[in-house]
C-alpha cells in the first residue's frame, strides 16, 4: 500500500518525507529510502519516519529497503518547489520460496 500526499509550505525547497512500515503498521526503524539517480536518501528513525532535503525539482522513482524485507518503489514522484511531498511506504518480509535451500 503507498500514500502519497502533497504539503504546500511556501519559500522552501522541495522536500521529501514520510514513513515506512511494516504489513502489521509498526514502524521500521532504519530503512533506507533512496531516491534514485541520484545520492539522496534517508534512514527511518524510531517512529519509521524520514526526511529527505535540498532535492531539485524533477521526477524521480523513490525506492524504501530495508535488510530482510522486500523493496518497494514508487515511480514517477513530482517533487516541486515549495512543497513537501509525503510518500508512506509497506514493506513485507522476504518469504522462503518452497524447495529453495541455503548454499553451502
Amino acid at each position: 500500500m503507498i500514500m502519497v500526499e502533497l504539503l504546500d509550505f511556501p519559500d522552501s525547497a522541495p522536500i521529501l518525507t514520510g514513513f515506512v512500515t511494516d504489513q502489521h503498521y509498526n514502524p521500521l526503524i532504519g530503512a533506507t529510502v533512496m531516491i534514485n539517480g541520484t545520492s539522496l536518501g534517508a534512514m527511518t528513525d524510531e517512529d519509521g519516519q524520514y526526511f529527505v532535503t535540498d532535492v531539485p525539482p524533477g521526477i524521480y522513482a523513490v525506492v524504501a529497503h530495508m535488510v530482510g524485507m522486500c523493496s518497494e518503489t514508487i515511480e514517477e514522484v513530482a517533487l516541486v518547489e515549495d512543497q513537501f511531498t509525503q510518500l508512506n511506504f509497506i514493506i513485507y518480509k522476504y518469504e522462503k520460496l518452497p524447495g529453495v535451500s541455503k548454499g553451502r
